[in-house]
């Protein structure tokens, strides 16, 4: 069985330019990076769009590697 997770970090942390989704699948105390994507903050005011993209991406993401798994 294996876990497979997602994280959304904003880049700096401080006054953030974009959000960095990575994709890890944890399996037999092996953790590996599956992908790393960019998801730029285009205006001070569309902060939330990006990190509601950002987050959306991640749960489809991870919801299809999780299918593909159990199918096997």
């Amino acid at each position: 069985m294996c876990i497979v997770f997602y994280t959304v970090n904003q880049e700096p942390p401080t006054f953030p330019k974009s959000f960095i989704v990575r994709i890890f699948k944890y399996d037999e105390d092996r953790t590996q990076c599956l992908k790393t994507i960019n998801f730029p903050i285009t205006s001070p005011d569309h902060l939330f769009h990006a990190q509601n993209a950002a987050n959306e991406y991640g749960r489809l993401y991870v919801s299809g590697i999780m299918n593909k798994e159990h199918l096997q």
